[in-house]
């Protein structure tokens, strides 16, 4: 199974649900951080600038600074990861990539029986309000995928999505059930 988190969806419950997950199905974790090559390119424009939200100034954002945060992240991600999968003796491995998100997180689902992402999408009555590089995940990952809210509980709602095809047989409305 391989988990993926980006620097706006590492938290500490997501990986909690993650490696929980992982060591309910008796499963190796690999994790994958994705450096975006997008962010790296945008940080090269003259006009991009890095707000802090403990400060007015707004200093200019180099490709290096950023390079520097994205090392910090996955340090400090591997540590996370080491921490929670140590007292399980869970097997797992951690990975990084540099490159497009989707297609890092399309090649990584290829080889693995479950995708599992961090994701700020929420529910919205019946539905849900998925973010837009999610929803293009799910049309083209053939793997399973598992989307966890960063602060969303162990043992919350498992909401099922399934897309109808011609060779599939109708079947009742999945209800959401919590994981027990």
């Amino acid at each position: 199974m391989v988990a993926a988190f980006g620097a706006g969806t590492m938290s500490a419950g997501a990986l909690e649900r993650a490696v929980e997950l992982a060591e309910r199905l008796g499963a190796e974790l690999e994790m994958l951080f994705v450096e975006d090559l997008a962010l790296l390119q945008w940080a090269e424009l003259p006009f991009m600038r890095q707000i802090s939200l403990l400060g007015l100034s707004a200093p200019p954002l180099s490709r290096q600074d950023l390079e520097l945060q994205f090392r910090a992240l996955a340090v400090e991600a591997q540590r996370r990861l080491s921490s929670a999968a140590a007292p399980r003796r869970l097997r797992w491995s951690f990975r990084i990539a540099r490159g497009q998100v989707a297609g890092e997180l399309v090649a990584a689902a290829a080889h693995t029986d479950l995708l599992v992402l961090g994701s700020l999408s929420r529910p919205i009555a019946r539905g849900a309000l998925l973010e837009p590089s999610v929803r293009a995940l799910i049309g083209i990952v053939r793997a399973p995928i598992l989307l966890v809210r960063p602060e969303q509980p162990p043992g919350g709602p498992v909401h099922v999505v399934l897309e109808a095809a011609e060779n599939v047989r109708r079947s009742p409305p999945v209800i959401p059930t919590a994981l027990e």
